[in-house]
């Protein structure tokens, strides 16, 4: 997990969008497609490819959109208002029950069906190789936790007097069957309510792929990017403190971003 094992393709000062990138990463794309095994001592290894990053990154480089968008799953289609349902199966190969596919998000983006608006800038890296990142997993779903905890506080403690909802009542000369209302009402138990919405696409991915993702590959430290969050913090400093800020060539003419790191895992 530590910064061994991960070397810099590329350093690119950019807004980090579908067009820089697809400009930016052409050469190395077009490489990485035509590199199918190398040769080590005169014995062949076929070379298999893994792509990892932060959502937006994965979701750009698929070709997909927003994730505040319907269809924000990077894997499959799960409709946004149908991410709580945790009874519903969906899968990141099985098409009949939603997978996405690369051939599918290329013709999708014509019409932006589905969250596709572009043809994916690794094409040669199926979608079950697309691997989330258990840091940002780890990292974006306990800030929602937090920011839920924060408010339930903030609620509670805005309520002076827990007894003064008791006497409240409901106007029975207005309504009829008040006291089926109220008995409904009082054999309801909960401790409090979170709207649909507050599921995000990480916390869909952790029931729904997640548990995919370890029954393919075992083990998800093998694609941690925290060893090159450690390297980019490294290479961002370094870049920082130097006085040759120059040398490195802006791609897309904005500077608005802050230095980015790309790798490949093999």
């Amino acid at each position: 997990m530590g910064e061994k094992g991960n070397y810099i393709l590329a350093v690119i000062k950019m807004h980090e969008d579908y067009e820089n990138l697809r400009a930016s990463l052409a050469d190395l794309t077009n490489e990485m497609s035509q590199l199918k095994e190398i040769t080590v001592n005169k014995i062949n290894y076929k070379i298999e490819y893994f792509l990892g990053g932060d959502w937006k990154f994965l979701a750009l480089v698929c070709g997909l959109g927003k994730a505040n968008q319907e269809h924000a799953c990077i894997w499959c289609k799960c409709p946004r208002m149908q991410r709580y349902n945790t009874t519903k199966e969906w899968s990141i190969s099985n098409t009949k029950m939603g997978a996405r596919t690369l051939k599918e998000i290329s013709s999708y983006s014509k019409s932006k069906k589905c969250n596709c608006i572009a043809h994916p800038l690794f094409p040669f890296i199926p979608i079950d190789h697309v691997i989330i990142d258990t840091l940002h997993l780890f990292l974006r779903i306990s800030d929602n936790l937090i920011e839920l905890l924060i408010r339930e506080l903030r609620r509670q403690d805005s309520v002076e007097d827990n007894q003064r909802f008791t006497s409240c009542k409901f106007e029975r000369t207005k309504y009829k069957h008040m006291a089926g209302y109220e008995s409904f009402l009082n054999d309801i138990v909960f401790l409090s309510i979170y709207q649909t919405k507050d599921v995000t696409p990480y916390m869909h991915a952790l029931y729904a792929h997640v548990p995919q993702f370890l029954s393919l590959y075992n083990n998800l430290a093998y694609f941690t990017q925290q060893g090159m969050e450690k390297f980019n913090d490294t290479a961002s400093k370094d870049y920082f403190r130097s006085t040759n800020h120059r040398a490195i060539k802006n791609v897309s003419g904005n500077t608005t971003r802050a230095v980015k790191s790309l790798t490949k895992i093999v």
